[in-house]
């Protein structure tokens, strides 16, 4: 999913996105333990998805804390949520939940 696609999105609409993703990706781990996936990468870009969602409803419910934000990206060297490395995601997340 594109970035302007999840900004365009309120909170709820985050929240029932992941729950779709989240299911989505119970079905492909399933179809991949009884061999009936044919793209493995699938279940990756899923992943990905869901982790990116989190983090924009989680920054989306912090309102007024934008600079508080922006300065904890640039503690990460990254402008968007999307220019995070995946290994940075869990403690980008718990500096935000501090806020």
């Amino acid at each position: 999913m594109k970035i302007q696609e999840l900004r365009k999105k309120s909170k709820k609409e985050l929240e029932k996105s992941i729950q779709d993703l989240t299911k989505k990706l119970s079905d492909l781990r399933f179809k991949f333990s009884a061999n009936q996936l044919k793209n493995v990468k699938e279940v990756h870009n899923t992943k990905k998805d869901i982790t990116i969602e989190n983090l924009r409803a989680v920054v989306l419910g912090k309102p007024g804390k934008k600079e508080n934000v922006k300065a904890i990206l640039d503690k990460y060297k990254a402008t968007r949520i999307t220019e995070l490395k995946e290994e940075d995601y869990p403690a980008f997340l718990a500096e935000v939940n501090k806020l």
